[in-house]
């Protein structure tokens, strides 16, 4: 029965792994859930003589085990502590912005900026 497994194993991992991937986007858990995969279909083969598919059979397990990684990762609480982790995206590029400065201080003999966010002459440069 081990030799039919292992059969199974290689004739099968590749695309089971693919499956996974695709679910998942992320290499570590598809590595990880394949491994769970092949460990429940080894535990169950007993059952494996009952389906005509071996296929449809450990793409069934896959797709339950899936189902239950999602299920987990659902209650996982996200919260404050997050915050630590991730940090801030600055959406403007500070060096264009220093350029913009720039320009304005030399084209507009009114105002000599202070700050970025108040020009006194009032014009404003995007």
């Amino acid at each position: 029965m081990h030799v039919k497994f292992i059969q199974l194993y290689d004739a099968y991992f590749d695309d089971v792994y693919r499956y996974v991937y695709v679910k998942t986007g992320n290499k570590w858990d598809a590595e990880d859930l394949v491994s769970d995969i092949f460990r429940k279909a080894f535990e169950k083969r007993s059952s494996l003589a009952k389906h005509p598919n071996q296929k449809a059979w450990l793409f069934m397990i896959a797709r339950n085990t899936i189902i239950d990684f999602y299920r987990k990762k659902k209650n996982v609480p996200i919260g404050d502590w997050m915050e630590h982790y991730v940090s801030p995206v600055d959406f403007e590029d500070p060096f264009k912005g220093r350029m913009k400065k720039n320009v304005c201080r030399k084209a507009c003999p009114i105002c000599q900026w202070k700050t970025w966010k108040s020009p006194s002459c009032g014009i404003l440069l995007i």
